[in-house]
């Protein structure tokens, strides 16, 4: 019987590559800068959108690959509820 990729890493300690490294340390870059950019943009009364597109400038990337990091981290599901969870933090900090 054939193992899984999951079932055949369990336990091992897998060296990243110079490449994920890089990517892995990008993407949390990418993850920090969102979370401080987006409060300040929100409450300038403007959609995360502007946020992202400040990010991906500033890493040549395109929106697509922000979204989907940040998707990927749980940090990001649409304009709306990212909006929304922003205003709940807020309130629940005052």
């Amino acid at each position: 019987m054939c193992k899984t990729a999951a079932e055949t890493a369990e336990g091992l300690r897998i060296p990243e590559t110079p490449i994920e490294r890089e990517r892995r340390e990008r993407n949390e870059a990418i993850c920090r800068e969102f979370k401080e950019l987006t409060p300040k943009v929100v409450a300038q009364g403007y959609k995360p959108y502007r946020a992202i597109t400040m990010i991906a400038g500033k890493y040549g990337m395109t929106h697509a690959g922000i979204i989907f990091v940040l998707q990927k981290a749980g940090l990001y599901t649409n304009a709306k509820e990212c909006a929304e969870s922003l205003q709940s933090d807020e309130q629940a900090e005052a």
